[in-house]
C-alpha cells in the first residue's frame, strides 16, 4: 500500500516568498525614512551653542573676539575650549555683573541633533547654564575665565551638557573695553556614564556584528524558502 503524504502547494511556497520578500523591502524603506526624518551629528562636526542675551533673546554667545561668532565644539572630539569675550559697553557689563552676583542666569542651549531636518522643523533643544564665578566692583569686575565644559552623546546625538568654572591661582580683570578669556577643557563621554566617547572602537564592531547577524539571518531564510519551493515544483511528494 503506497502511503500519500499532504504536499505543500507550490503557489503557497511562491505567495509566501514574494509575501516575506515584500516585507523585508517595506522595513528597509521605512528605517531608510526614519534616518532621513532624524539625522546625527558627524564626528568631528562642528556645533555651536546658543544664549540668551542681556535683553533676553536667543543668539550665538558668548561672541568670540577672533572669530566674530559663538564659541564652538567638534562632536565627539576631546579638545580645548579658547574664547577672548569683549565687554565691550556699559550694558554688557552690567550684564556680566547681574550673572557675578547670581541675579541672572546665562541660560544656554543646544541642538540634540544638527539643523538638517527634510522637513525644516525646529530641533530638540539641550539646556544647560555657564556659571560664572567672581567679583562686582562698582566699575569693574573679577572673573574666573576657566570653564570646563563635559558633553555626554548617544551615538550621534547630544544628550547633555554641563559646564563649570574652576577656580584658578588669579581672577581676570575686566571693565568696559577688556575682554574676559575664557579657556577650559572640553570632554565627551558616552551614554549616561563617564566612559569615554570612542565610535571607532566599541560601537562600529557593534554594528558590523548587528549588521553581519541580519545578513546571515537573511541570506538563510532566504536560502531554506527557495529549496523548499524548488523541492515542491520538481519533486513529487510520494
Amino acid at each position: 500500500t503506497m502511503t500519500t503524504h499532504p504536499s505543500i502547494s507550490p503557489s503557497f511556497i511562491l505567495f509566501y516568498l514574494s509575501l516575506s520578500i515584500l516585507f523585508l523591502s517595506a522595513s528597509c524603506q521605512v528605517e531608510d525614512e526614519s534616518k532621513k526624518e532624524v539625522e546625527g551629528y558627524k564626528i568631528g562636526e562642528f556645533i555651536q551653542i546658543q544664549c540668551k542675551d542681556a535683553k533676553g533673546e536667543w543668539n550665538e554667545g558668548p561672541i568670540c573676539s577672533k572669530t566674530g561668532r559663538g564659541i564652538q565644539f567638534r562632536f565627539g572630539t576631546d579638545d580645548n575650549m579658547e574664547c577672548s569675550w569683549e565687554i565691550s559697553d556699559a550694558s554688557t557689563m552690567e550684564y556680566l555683573k547681574s550673572l557675578l552676583e547670581f541675579k541672572e542666569n546665562w541660560i544656554c542651549r543646544i541642538g540634540m541633533t544638527p539643523h538638517r531636518r527634510s522637513k525644516g522643523s525646529d530641533p530638540f533643544w539641550v539646556p544647560f547654564i555657564i556659571p560664572t564665578w567672581g567679583l562686582s566692583e562698582a566699575d569693574h569686575v573679577h572673573v574666573i575665565n576657566h570653564l570646563n565644559f563635559i558633553f555626554h552623546a548617544e551615538r550621534d546625538k547630544i544628550v547633555a551638557v554641563a559646564a563649570y568654572p574652576v577656580r584658578e591661582a588669579t581672577f581676570e580683570f575686566g571693565r568696559v573695553g577688556s575682554q574676559v578669556h575664557f579657556h577650559g577643557p572640553v570632554k565627551w563621554f558616552r551614554d549616561h556614564s563617564f566612559r569615554d566617547f570612542s565610535v571607532d572602537k566599541e560601537e562600529k564592531l557593534e554594528d558590523i556584528a548587528w549588521d553581519l547577524f541580519w545578513g546571515i539571518f537573511l541570506w538563510g531564510s532566504s536560502t531554506v524558502i527557495v529549496t523548499v519551493a524548488s523541492f515542491s515544483l520538481f519533486v513529487p511528494i510520494l
